[in-house]
């Protein structure tokens, strides 16, 4: 059963987005702009008070600085918007959902026998979406 979940949580990854909760982004926007406060107040203040500071410290103040905005740009658009910036949207299948996509196949067959004994398909419709549903997995 274990191995299942983990084979659905993968192939929800390799097919969809997993979004970040609200709660999580607003942790990560906070995070976000503690960073960028500590960057520009330790780096900003040695780079600007030294005159002879060494290049490596300027980019590593640019990168931090870059970083930090990114952090809390993405977190604060995932609290604020409606949908959120998502990364992989994930639906794991529990063992009552599998039951009910089994009950989903048999009803799709049983609602195309009765369209076609209703007369509202022809044959060729009928054998063209039977052979449909039977290619699905199930």
């Amino acid at each position: 059963m274990g191995n299942l979940c983990f084979n659905n949580i993968m192939e929800a990854i390799k097919q969809g987005k997993i979004k970040y909760s609200k709660p999580i982004s607003l942790l990560g926007m906070v995070v976000g702009i503690g960073l960028l406060t500590f960057g520009i107040t330790f780096f900003g203040s040695e780079i600007f008070s030294s005159k002879n500071t060494p290049p490596f410290v300027i980019l590593f103040f640019i990168l931090w600085i870059g970083i930090s905005i990114s952090i809390t740009v993405f977190h604060g658009a995932n609290v604020f918007s409606k949908k959120g910036v998502s990364i992989v949207d994930m639906d794991v299948k529990t063992d009552g959902q599998e039951n009910r996509e089994t009950n989903d196949f048999e009803e799709k067959l049983r609602k195309l026998n009765a369209l076609k004994k209703d007369s509202l398909i022809d044959e060729d419709e009928f054998k063209k979406k039977r052979q449909e549903i039977m290619q699905r997995k199930w």
